[in-house]
């Protein structure tokens, strides 16, 4: 998926489950991806938490990185019980 695409499916995620609380964890070389950088969008509602197919890879960092729309998402950092290669968590503001 390209960087339009992936911003195109944020929009859709947040209509199609308009009570839901979206998040994008960035990740570092997860294991489905092992050369990658992924930007990957979560729906969390009712206290569940899922993965969803949206996502946006690359080996550049910031490349992962600019394609979440800045003024939409606030940073978290990640937590230290978190898998070791989540790097942070964007929360839809």
């Amino acid at each position: 998926m390209n960087k339009d695409e992936f911003v195109f499916y944020l929009g859709k995620l947040k209509g199609r489950f308009p009570e839901a609380f979206i998040c994008i964890t960035l990740y570092d070389k997860p294991s489905d991806e092992p050369e990658n950088y992924v930007a990957r969008a979560h729906v969390a509602m009712k206290g569940d938490t899922k993965p969803t197919n949206v996502y946006f890879k690359s080996p550049d960092r910031a490349e992962v990185e600019g394609a979440v729309p800045d003024p939409y998402f606030y940073w978290l950092d990640r937590e230290p019980n978190d898998d070791p290669t989540i790097l942070g968590t964007w929360i839809f503001k």
